[in-house]
């Protein structure tokens, strides 16, 4: 089972997060993440996300969900 999503969210596209939210809402418990840098790293977050360093983003994540991007 997967604990920590790492999300790649094209920034200023709705599509992308109205995908995330239903992600979200599926799997609530799970732990979400952005990277810090990057031209895809949108500046307001969703609820929920953290946003954390390259390494840590690496790292961390067991799975890799790219929306709109």
């Amino acid at each position: 089972m997967y604990h920590t999503v790492g999300l790649v969210l094209k920034r200023g596209s709705r599509e992308a997060l109205l995908a995330f939210e239903t992600v979200h809402r599926a799997w609530p418990k799970l732990r979400y993440l952005v990277d810090t840098q990057g031209y895809h790293v949108p500046k307001e977050l969703p609820v929920g996300v953290e946003r954390v360093e390259s390494e840590e983003f690496l790292k961390q994540t067991d799975l890799v969900l790219v929306f709109g991007g």
